[in-house]
C-alpha cells in the first residue's frame, strides 16, 4: 500500500478527511499522541484498526470528534458532572459515557460504553470537523511500542501500512488522555494523564481510581503498552549501583537527575519538571530503540500531578512492572 502523506494547510486535511469518509485510516497528529483514525461509524474500517496496529479486539478504542455537541449524537446519557468538565473539552480529556446504539460494538469491544475526546490541537480539531462523523482512534503505532508523538514516529512504525499519514507538530504534551468513567455516577479515572486527579477534583469533587483490568473501559488497561525493544527496569534507589550490574552491555539511562555517568551508556534526560517529563518519555523510549541498547535503566518518578501519568506510562513499559 502507498501511504499518502498530508500537510496541515485546509485543503490538504480536506483530503485526507475524505479518506475518512470513504472507509480509510489516516493517521493525525494531537496535543497527546498521533492518533490512527477510522470512521467510527463503519465497523469494517474499525477492524483495519486492529489488524495494522496488531491490536487485541477486546481492547476499546476512543471516538474523536470536533465539537462538544457531538456527544449528544454518540452518548445515551450526558451526567450532570459533565457541564464541570466543558473546561477540559477541547483538551486531553477522554469522558467514558454510556453509549447509543449508533455506535458500533467494534468500537467499544462490545461494552455499552464509549470513550470520547475532542483534542484542542488546532490540526486535529480542524481534521475532525471536516471528517463529520467521530473518528475511532488509538495511538498511531504498532499495539505496544511506545506512542508516537512525532511524524517521524508514524511513519517508522506504519508506512506503507495506512491510506495517509498528517505530517504535524510534535504533540505538545506527549502522554495519552487521561480516561474519566463517568457511567456509573461515581468518577472514576480510568488512564491518568494531562488533565490530573487534582485539576478534576477541583470541579468535581471526589474522584476514585480503578476499573476491571480483565475486561477494560478503556485503552491501556489490561495489555502491556508503550515497550521499547530491550527490557526496562525501573530503578527505585541508586541508579549508578545497578548500572554497575551489567558491565559489559550496552546500557540504555533514563534520568530525570543531572548526573555524570562515564563509559558506552545511552543517555537520555527527560527534562527539568514533569511536563517535560510528560513531553519526551515516548521519545527517549524510541531513541533507545535506535541506539539497539542492551538493557535500560530508568529513574523511578514520583509524585502528584502528572507525575503520576508519567509513572503509569514508565511502568507499564516496564519489565518490573
Amino acid at each position: 500500500m502507498k501511504t499518502v502523506i498530508y500537510d496541515t494547510d485546509s485543503s490538504s486535511l480536506e483530503k485526507a478527511a475524505q479518506v475518512i469518509k470513504n472507509g480509510g485510516l489516516v493517521a493525525f497528529p494531537t496535543e497527546t499522541v498521533y492518533g490512527l483514525g477510522a470512521c467510527g461509524f463503519m465497523p469494517q474500517s474499525v477492524n483495519k484498526i486492529f489488524k495494522v496496529k496488531g491490536r487485541p479486539n477486546d481492547n476499546p478504542l476512543i471516538l474523536h470528534i470536533g465539537s462538544y455537541e457531538q456527544i449528544y449524537d454518540l452518548a445515551l446519557e450526558i451526567p450532570e458532572q459533565m457541564s464541570k468538565l466543558k473546561k477540559f473539552m477541547p483538551g486531553p480529556l477522554t469522558v467514558v459515557l454510556k453509549r447509543k446504539d449508533i455506535v458500533p460494538d467494534e468500537v467499544t469491544a462490545g461494552l455499552n460504553t464509549v470513550g470520547i475526546r475532542i483534542p484542542s490541537q488546532p490540526d486535529a480539531n480542524a481534521f475532525l470537523k471536516m471528517c463529520g462523523v467521530p473518528v475511532a482512534a488509538p495511538s498511531a503505532n504498532i499495539s505496544g511500542r511506545p506512542s508516537p508523538t512525532t511524524f517521524g514516529h508514524v511513519v517508522e512504525d506504519l508506512d506503507g501500512k495506512v491510506d495517509g499519514i498528517i505530517r504535524g507538530e510534535v504533540c505538545s504534551v506527549g502522554l495519552e488522555s487521561t480516561v474519566l468513567d463517568l457511567s456509573t455516577g461515581e468518577p472514576t479515572i480510568l488512564r491518568p494523564g494531562a488533565i490530573t486527579r487534582e485539576m478534576l477534583e477541583e470541579a468535581l469533587g471526589i474522584v476514585y481510581t480503578g476499573g476491571d483490568g480483565n475486561r477494560p473501559k478503556a485503552p491501556g488497561m489490561k495489555y502491556k503498552h508503550y515497550a521499547p525493544k530491550a527490557p526496562l527496569y525501573v530503578v527505585d534507589g541508586d541508579i549508578l549501583d545497578e548500572i554497575a550490574k551489567y558491565n559489559g552491555k550496552k546500557i540504555g539511562v533514563m534520568l530525570t537527575d543531572n548526573i555524570s555517568l562515564d563509559g558506552d551508556i545511552a543517555i537520555q534526560h527527560l527534562g527539568n519538571n514533569p511536563q517535560e517529563y510528560a513531553h519526551n518519555l515516548f521519545k527517549a523510549l524510541r531513541y533507545f530503540d535506535s541506539a539497539k541498547v542492551d538493557v535500560i535503566l530508568s529513574q523511578d518518578i514520583k509524585g502528584d500531578g502528572i507525575c503520576e501519568a508519567v509513572r503509569n506510562r514508565l511502568y507499564k513499559a516496564a519489565n518490573n512492572r
